[in-house]
């Protein structure tokens, strides 16, 4: 799921649900501030011990972090000059959902997430593009 406000309120109580917000996202619903790796990925555990299912908090140029059944992890993409975040959010979770909610699968959704800001007109990127971002986006398990 990937909502924000009363939606994901509401999700905060489904067992299973795998959720993927920003940190703006699940601060609100957590009434907290998260900034930064760290706080988000405290978060994440947070809600990640309440449903069970995986959490991913995007943190725009700074990647994303994941808590699942599998850990803990964030991947952090190259630094390249973003022309536009437009979609951004929109090829990520269609890569999460593709690759996975496994270190692979968020450090492939991070770099479809960075490969989309690199052009305007949100949701298109070359092949060519995500590969080379794939390429130098970084995880780690925390």
């Amino acid at each position: 799921m990937d909502s924000s406000g009363i939606a994901l309120r509401a999700a905060l109580s489904v067992e299973g649900v795998n959720i993927k917000v920003n940190d703006e996202e699940i601060g609100t619903a957590l009434i907290k501030v998260v900034a930064g790796i760290a706080e988000a990925v405290e978060a994440a555990g947070r809600v990640h011990r309440r449903i069970g299912g995986a959490v991913v908090v995007t943190l725009g140029a700074a990647g994303a972090v994941m808590v699942s059944r599998e850990g803990r992890f964030a991947a952090q993409p190259p630094t390249l000059p973003i022309r536009s975040p437009v979609g951004s959010g929109d090829s990520f979770l269609a890569a999460l959902a593709a690759f996975g909610a496994t270190q692979d699968g968020l450090r492939r959704a991070v770099a479809a997430g960075t490969a989309n800001a690199l052009s305007v007109g949100g949701g298109q990127f070359s092949i060519e593009d995500f590969e080379r971002v794939l390429a130098g986006t970084e995880t780690k398990a925390l």
